[in-house]
């Protein structure tokens, strides 16, 4: 639910909407979470009110933000457009994509953290991060991140473990044939463990950062299909990373408006289902400790681009599993 669509005239509206479907938990999604101030301050004082209007009804309210950005605009350019940050730069063709930063830009990372910490001022218990906290699937730009510095990192780690010939670093392009094509090889182990440090360390700065306001406050993020393999950390690592002392959660990744188009080579409804199933089986045998729920999302909305149908059978199915 669009944060700067509740306000005081239609707060009611939405409370009794919530109490008919039943809900007791609901994410309020923060449009402009990268915005300067005084406009990201307004939306942070209309933000707090929400949270304690609707905890005051017994509802726990959660705030779902960006991530590192989907490879270009959804709905409108994101606030990051035009900004100094550094971009991610997929390492199969090089190219940057519009809208995504590369959690290794020093700028964008303490600008992310800040911004964490302000959203727990308001009082809020729950912060999710989208699924665009991923190093994979940003538009053009193909297979994980290789800007500058992901590519210093690799070169330096590459350098001092005696990997690359003549001692020379590597460019982007020879390095892509090396990892991407070929027997498994140390380069490419290389990668994945660049790769997800980079994300480790960024979760590691918004945890400590938002320790420092309420360390009890709950930060989780949703999974995406990288997360799982490509990115070099695994959607579990993630959630406990960011999770501190707190419970971990996350939201696992596949859902029904993807029967729409057949997206991410899914072959049909059931393939979107059994994708569930097997991150349901994951978290059984690996992850029990991991607060888990499913996208189950209709998008894009209105709703009537996606059959309500394929969100009653996907949570047919899934509540099925979870049962058996």
């Amino acid at each position: 639910m669009h944060n700067n669509l509740v306000t005081r005239e239609t707060r009611e509206l939405y409370l009794k909407e919530l109490k008919r479907a039943g809900a007791d938990r609901f994410f309020l999604f923060i449009y402009d979470f990268f915005g300067k101030d005084p406009e990201f301050e307004q939306e942070l004082k209309q933000l707090k009110e929400n949270i304690e209007f609707f905890e005051a009804a017994g509802l726990e309210v959660g705030v779902w933000i960006d991530g590192f950005g989907h490879g270009g605009g959804l709905e409108e350019p994101r606030k990051t457009v035009g900004r100094d940050f550094v971009r991610i730069r997929g390492l199969s063709n090089g190219a940057e994509a519009e809208d995504s930063i590369c959690p290794m830009c020093e700028a964008y990372a303490k600008m992310f953290a800040n911004n964490v910490k302000r959203v727990a001022e308001t009082g809020c218990g729950l912060i999710m991060i989208d699924d665009d906290m991923r190093l994979c699937i940003h538009g053009g730009a193909a297979v994980g991140c290789a800007c500058e510095n992901h590519m210093k990192a690799f070169n330096r780690l590459a350098l001092k473990e005696g990997l690359l010939p003549d001692n020379m670093p590597v460019s982007r392009e020879v390095l892509a044939e090396k990892i991407l094509y070929g027997e498994a090889n140390e380069l490419r182990k290389l990668w994945f463990k660049v790769q997800g440090d980079s994300l480790r360390d960024f979760c590691k700065l918004l945890r400590e950062a938002l320790d420092t306001v309420n360390p009890d406050c709950r930060l989780g993020q949703c999974a995406c299909l990288d997360t799982w393999d490509s990115d070099g950390i695994d959607a579990f690592e993630i959630a406990r990373l960011l999770a501190g002392k707190t419970k971990p959660f996350m939201r696992t990744i596949g859902a029904p408006y993807w029967n729409n188009e057949h997206g991410f080579n899914t072959t049909g409804l059931g393939s979107i289902i059994d994708s569930e199933r097997l991150q349901f089986a994951w978290h059984d045998e690996f992850a029990p400790d991991v607060e888990i729920f499913t996208e189950g999302d209709l998008y894009p909305r209105p709703r009537y681009n996606t059959p309500y149908i394929y969100a009653e059978d996907f949570h047919q199915a899934l509540l099925a599993e979870d049962n058996k």
